[in-house]
């Protein structure tokens, strides 16, 4: 792979001090949604800096702050520096993923399905809409929903199946990336003994590629029951809930 273009600065801040690795570009974004990736395709190097344009290393003391995988940290949770044109680009992308999202997962109050196109209109009529590249689509389109309702501009009504999913410890991460993938929106992860349970919302055209996305990545290890909230209890002795909004 060529590593000609200008590397990107991805930068994390400690308690005490500032970590920065130089990236190949964009290619930390795609390692956050494959921690399989060989390292050598994301970074130019795995030298870790305090200051990245004045080459200055990050000594053993400082990176122990880090913990055991200091590199991985830092990609995964560290910001990532864009050029005017990059953030432009971006920003085009996550506008189509929340208009989408909306198109995909709400219905109009009639619950009649609501264009594509006139999503995209009321979006561009929200005046100073901001949209972050980093946040996740659910978290900004529930926001975006509050500001139309309030305009009057659209309303809408959730059109998501509910669903539950219990996988193993060791299939979390992987059940986790595929409901991201097809926008399913995560109402509460329960951690359990044995396995970990996750309740979630889909748009009812994405089902299908939770399904396929679940038995490539988890090889059956999973059990799947699409319900109403009310069909599925939990025993509370058993629950130790992670509360999240949706994503």
């Amino acid at each position: 792979m060529s590593k000609a273009k200008q590397p990107q600065i991805i930068s994390f801040k400690g308690d005490k001090q500032t970590f920065q690795v130089l990236a190949i570009p964009d290619k930390v974004f795609e390692f956050r949604k494959n921690q399989d990736m060989n390292l050598d395709n994301v970074v130019f190097s795995q030298t870790i800096y305090t200051n990245a344009k004045e080459g200055k290393e990050a000594s053993i003391a400082d990176l122990a702050s880090l913990g055991q995988k200091p590199l991985i940290k830092i990609l995964n949770e560290g910001h990532a520096q864009l050029s005017t044109e990059e953030r432009r680009r971006k920003v085009e992308q996550k506008f189509t993923e929340i208009s989408g999202f909306l198109h995909m997962n709400y219905t109009g109050i009639d619950r009649k399905p609501i264009p594509l196109q006139q999503i995209i209109n009321a979006l561009n009529s929200i005046k100073g809409l901001q949209i972050d590249p980093f946040q996740e689509v659910n978290t900004q389109a529930q926001e975006i929903i509050k500001k139309l309702e309030k305009s009057g501009s659209l309303y809408f009504q959730s059109s998501g199946l509910p669903g539950v999913l219990i996988v193993q410890y060791s299939k979390l991460a992987s059940a986790q990336v595929i409901l991201k993938k097809v926008q399913a929106a995560s109402q509460d992860e329960i951690y359990r003994e044995a396995d970990v349970l996750i309740q979630f919302e889909i748009g009812p055209t994405r089902f299908n590629e939770l399904v396929t996305g679940l038995e490539s990545t988890c090889q059956g290890e999973y059990d799947l029951k699409m319900c109403q909230e009310s069909e599925y209890q939990v025993e509370q002795g058993d629950k130790k809930s992670k509360k999240k909004g949706k994503k």
